[in-house]
């Protein structure tokens, strides 16, 4: 991760040293403006986005999101356990500004998007008193859209600080989260299987919205549980990004 941070800087440092002339040019009416989402490190994604003005009170706004493996640790079964996720994601949407300013102020952004979640992780369970090592494949994948309000500062007319204040979205949905215990070759008994689908469910009942509507398969000769839903997920879309305009 630092490794893949310090490319980005320089990226980005090359980035503000060719467009320098431009910004010099067109400091005063910008046009273009492009940022970047801090905020997507935490699901492994680098969002880069452009907005582009198209009259004095709107811009279409551009966003593609680079997987960027990111590692997090959490509990399973009461147990330490640790994952590793990357994002990718596609963004689009028109914003109408409420000032007469060009890509400055208050406004309002219908978008659609898509995002893809993949990964893997391994943790800690006991299975009838007995100590296990699982494996955790977790997938996700939406498509939708939504309405957002937000506002976007200039400083020194060439840095943009743009704030999603809030976003309610809706995505049509699919959400895969497969569990492999890999210390036993044996096929399951029936009250091993029971037991680890129990804390399957204990694990996925903390999940708001889709924890109680997903459903449960059992693969006993394999030590397998696969969690799967599909449907409707609603969302919030809020956060940051900053960047220059030229």
């Amino acid at each position: 991760m630092t490794n893949k941070l310090t490319d980005m800087k320089k990226v980005l440092i090359f980035s503000l040293l060719i467009a320098s002339p431009c910004f010099l040019l067109n400091a005063q009416k910008p046009k273009v403006a492009l940022k970047w989402s801090p905020l997507g490190l935490a699901t492994g994604n680098i969002g880069i986005s452009g907005e582009f003005s198209v009259t004095k009170r709107s811009s279409i706004d551009l966003k593609v999101g680079f997987p960027a493996e990111r590692n997090y640790s959490t509990t399973f079964d009461d147990k330490d356990a640790s994952f590793n996720v990357k994002t990718k994601s596609y963004f689009a949407g028109y914003r109408i500004y409420f000032s007469r300013k060009r890509m400055k102020g208050f406004y309002i952004e219908p978008f659609v998007k898509h995002v893809e979640l993949s990964g893997s992780g391994s943790g800690h369970s006991t299975i009838e008193n007995d100590d296990v090592v699982m494996n955790f494949t977790p997938y996700y994948k939406g498509t939708g859209g939504g309405i957002q309000l937000g506002t976007q500062f200039r400083i020194a007319k060439i840095i943009v600080l743009d704030l999603f204040l809030l976003g309610p979205e809706l995505n049509s949905s699919h959400v895969n989260f497969k569990t492999v215990e890999v210390t036993h070759t044996l096929p399951w008994t029936s009250s091993q299987a029971d037991d680890a689908e129990q804390n399957i469910r204990d694990f996925l009942d903390d999940i708001p919205v889709i924890g109680k509507k997903t459903t449960l398969t059992v693969d006993q000769n394999n030590r397998t549980i696969i969690a799967d839903y599909k449907g409707l997920l609603p969302g919030i879309r809020f956060g940051l990004s900053i960047g220059v305009a030229f």
